[in-house]
């Protein structure tokens, strides 16, 4: 049973040892950044024939009318809604972040 346990130990020590041997090789050489420019080029043709949305401004999409309503109820008691343009303005909510120009003189 010993003897099968050092055998063992033996053979995990091995494979550390080739394991180091190994990743020191990649690191000393750089070989991870000469694979990836050697592969770059195939990325970017899969890259440019992937399909992608190039519109600048997504299209807005109809609000049933119970959250037209209820949105517009909001504004009116002047509810922040995040991820609207309605509700307060910047400067009302966070004064400090709004740059206040100075005159000159």
């Amino acid at each position: 049973m010993l003897l099968l346990f050092l055998k063992a130990l033996k053979i995990l020590f091995i494979l550390a040892i080739i394991f180091f041997v190994v990743t020191f090789t990649v690191y000393f050489f750089n070989l991870d950044m000469k694979l990836t420019a050697a592969i770059y080029p195939w990325l970017l043709r899969h890259y440019d024939k992937v399909k992608r949305d190039q519109h600048l401004i997504a299209p807005e999409k109809e609000m049933p009318m119970q959250e037209q309503a209820e949105s517009e109820e909001a504004s009116k008691r002047g509810v922040l809604e995040p991820g609207t343009s309605r509700g307060w303005a910047l400067n009302e909510v966070f004064p400090i972040l709004v740059r206040i120009p100075r005159p000159r003189k």
